[in-house]
């Protein structure tokens, strides 16, 4: 398993409808408010990278009220 972070800006008053609809996709395990830039923080599990950029246009970015996103790819997990 492998993981990905997408930060997200969302419009101002539909953050909360964002983050709902969010949780919703299969692939996406957390959701989080966070401060700064940017809105949210969803952390996504997934097979292969090669299935984030399908999930991150085809599903996420068409997420009503979402402005924008920034997708990380997680290289290695220290615990």
């Amino acid at each position: 398993m492998r993981a990905a972070f997408v930060l997200i800006e969302g419009e101002p008053g539909r953050v909360a409808a964002v983050a709902d609809a969010l949780i919703e996709i299969e692939p996406v395990h957390e959701v989080y408010s966070i401060s700064g830039e940017y809105d949210i923080l969803a952390k996504l599990v997934v097979d292969s990278m090669d299935d984030v950029p399908g999930i991150i246009t085809g599903r996420i970015q068409r997420i009503p009220g979402l402005r924008r996103s920034h997708t990380l790819f997680a290289f290695s997990a220290f615990k």
